[in-house]
């Protein structure tokens, strides 16, 4: 599945949206997360020349309280955007600095020559600068790809998808059996904090929301914090990923994380359909095309009560090759009182191999 979109800027600027195009953060941030896909950056503008100073004059008899007219004091530029590096205590993603720095402004004006002039006009093109590099940034375009790792990254944030509320699956394409599809509201889907925290990128296992599921990195998988921000409906949600299709980001994977009672989810069946109407309604799936159930019904797990939903999930996605995904959706009743266990795993439709390790992987879910 691929995971681009705007997301919350991993650098913790306020009410800021970067832009994830599925391999890495973009230099594109915005105020909207409605904004749409980011395009070329256009090229910083060429400062105006330095202002000059006045001629030499006279020594006054007493010392000067003042410079002259038209020296001013040389502002500091300011600082540029992605100073915090991935890696760093407050970034989201792979070491190594995330981002160019901001187009430099020109120096501030001085206090102008009489009349000022020099001042006004500097401030005229300090404006312009500031325009043009806000156009830049939101028409700039990421490519879809998702490689690398930041698997011992140890920074936290939180990560929200963008628009309204998903739609989810319609009628006869992935429905409930009794002609249902419960809609999920724009909290179900955004209203988690899924960064996993540090994590130990060999470990064996992930564990997330009181469940436990083998990490699968004897097998090739790649433990990473960065593919845990698309989950913006699950808590500290750990996962795994394996590249299927370098060439459109397509990636299998499995995940474990808490999932919110006080959002709203009346059951693990409710909770279970709305996440998965989530998923096909996000970047998660982008060219969702429709959600056909194999299988769902209650289930146990570890002992406790669950519900599952075995999903094929289809896109019409002209970025991939892949017909799509074998979703598994299941929710765990813990016992915790605020919070359900949630298992997600996706792996490649068609592909008899992994739809296997998938059915083997369900039954190695530990509660506790």
């Amino acid at each position: 599945m691929t995971s681009a979109g705007w997301y919350p800027d991993p650098a913790g600027q306020p009410h800021t949206y970067r832009y994830w195009d599925g391999t890495s953060w973009s230099e594109a941030t915005t105020t909207n997360p409605s904004t749409p896909v980011p395009g070329a950056t256009p090229a910083p503008p060429t400062p105006p020349p330095p202002v000059s100073p006045p001629p030499a004059s006279p020594p006054p008899a007493a010392p000067p309280t003042a410079h002259a007219p038209g020296y001013g004091q040389i502002a500091p530029p300011p600082p540029g955007y992605g100073q915090q590096g991935y890696g760093q205590p407050s970034g989201y993603g792979q070491g190594g600095g995330y981002g160019q720095p901001t187009y430099g402004a020109p120096p501030a004006g001085g206090s102008g020559s009489a009349g000022g002039g020099s001042g006004r006009t500097i401030a005229i093109v300090l404006l312009a600068v500031v325009l043009i590099a806000a156009l830049g940034v939101g028409g700039f375009f990421g490519v879809r790809a998702l490689t690398g790792d930041d698997g011992n990254d140890t920074a936290s944030g939180t990560s929200s998808d963008t628009g309204a509320a998903p739609t989810p699956p319609t009628e006869g394409s992935g429905s409930p059996s009794d002609g249902t599809t419960p809609t999920p509201s724009p909290e179900q889907c955004r209203g988690g904090d899924p960064d996993p925290g540090k994590l130990d990128k060999n470990s064996p296992t992930l564990t997330g929301g009181g469940l436990t599921i083998p990490s699968l990195v004897d097998a090739g998988y790649t433990v990473s914090r960065q593919v845990s921000a698309p989950f913006t409906f699950a808590d500290a949600y750990q996962v795994s990923y394996l590249v299927v299709q370098e060439d459109g980001g397509w990636i299998s994977n499995y995940g474990v994380g808490g999932l919110r009672k006080a959002n709203g989810f009346d059951s693990t069946e409710d909770a279970a359909r709305k996440i998965l109407a989530c998923m096909t309604g996000s970047s998660l799936y982008d060219g969702f095309s429709s959600a056909t159930d194999r299988e769902s019904g209650p289930v146990t797990v570890d002992g406790h009560d669950a519900y599952s939903i075995v999903t094929e999930v289809r896109v019409d996605n002209p970025a991939v090759t892949v017909e799509g995904d074998l979703v598994q959706v299941v929710v765990v009743d813990t016992g915790d009182p605020d919070s359900y266990g949630l298992y997600i795993s996706a792996v490649l439709l068609g592909d008899s191999a992994a739809e296997q390790q998938q059915a083997d992987m369900f039954d190695q879910i530990s509660v506790g």
